[in-house]
């Protein structure tokens, strides 16, 4: 699992995840070519990517990830 941020340069990520107390690691978008080809266009998203790139699951805005039923959901996927 890692965080998208697009548009911004790598200090001033750093600086906000720091400032945030945020550590999950952050690919830094410059210039927008994951978000385009991901169709992220706004935030939060939320995407679920094998290891070959290909998109498994897209949500759009805030979700409750550690809710039972979401959780449930990413058991199943592990497995299959």
């Amino acid at each position: 699992m890692l965080r998208l941020n697009v548009g911004e340069t790598r200090l001033r990520v750093k600086k906000f995840m720091a400032d945030n107390g945020y550590s999950l690691p952050t690919l830094i978008d410059l210039n927008s070519r994951v978000a385009r080809r991901y169709n992220v266009n706004g935030h939060p998203h939320t995407l679920l990517i094998d290891p070959q790139g290909n998109l498994l699951a897209f949500a759009m805005g805030a979700r409750k990830w550690l809710s039972p039923q979401a959780l449930a959901y990413f058991d199943r996927l592990i497995k299959s």
